[in-house]
């Protein structure tokens, strides 16, 4: 599942913070860029946001 990552971010942010290391800017999963199935959708979607900054922004509530 796309959304089955997100767990792991807070605590990683959390971790980051404690540390004193900083923030994500960006973050994308297996599901968009390493599709193993070869939608291709998919991947393009990854490589055009990764490569051009296509794409949409988001936010996540902390």
């Amino acid at each position: 599942k796309p959304e089955s990552g997100a767990i792991y971010v807070g605590d990683i942010e959390a971790e980051c913070e404690r540390l004193g290391l900083g923030q994500f800017v960006s973050l994308i999963g297996r599901f968009w860029s390493l599709d193993r199935e070869y939608n291709w959708d998919r991947i393009e979607k990854s490589y055009r946001w990764l490569v051009h900054g296509e794409g949409r922004p988001v936010s996540r509530e902390k």
